[in-house]
């Protein structure tokens, strides 16, 4: 076989190699990325089911308790967090 085709044969067949190695990558990156999107979604709302429930124990609280201006601060915080993650 003529060295020129036969060059051309390897340099094809690292090509195709290579192509078939980035799809198996990809094909992985996409399933961690739905994973890390499907984690990102319980987090986001186990931390909106904490702040209802911190919510709900201050709004028990009487309001001339300094714990309650406190707690306030606390929902605010969480409120504000929320926010930063969203942007």
């Amino acid at each position: 076989m003529d060295p020129e085709l036969e060059r051309l044969e390897h340099q094809l067949e690292r090509l195709i190699a290579s192509a078939r190695r980035l799809a198996d990558e990809n094909s992985q990156l996409r399933a961690e990325l739905d994973s890390a999107r499907e984690r990102e979604q319980l987090l986001g709302s186990r931390m909106d089911e904490a702040r209802e429930r911190v919510r709900r124990a201050l709004a028990r609280l009487p309001a001339d308790m300094p714990a309650a201006s406190d707690g306030a601060d606390i929902a605010d915080v969480a409120d504000a967090h929320d926010a930063d993650a969203q942007d």
